[in-house]
């Protein structure tokens, strides 16, 4: 069946599990928008200002936990 699904890869299986996570999730965003109107889909421009905004304040970036003292 065409256009039924989608194929995610990564380092590992993990990785690629992850990644079909966030396009599960950004296709849920895109929809929820899609109810209250047509979604503006960002140009490159403001594509490239969102992505080096996030890389800026490690967005997604984990951290190690903290040991309580």
């Amino acid at each position: 069946m065409s256009n039924h699904g989608a194929v995610t890869h990564g380092a590992d299986v993990d990785a690629a599990v992850r990644t079909s996570e966030l396009l599960e999730w950004a296709a849920g965003v895109y929809w929820r928008a899609s109810i209250v109107g047509e979604p503006r889909v960002l140009d490159p421009d403001q594509l490239q200002a969102v992505i080096e905004a996030a890389v800026s304040r490690g967005y997604g970036a984990t951290k190690p936990l903290e040991r309580a003292s």
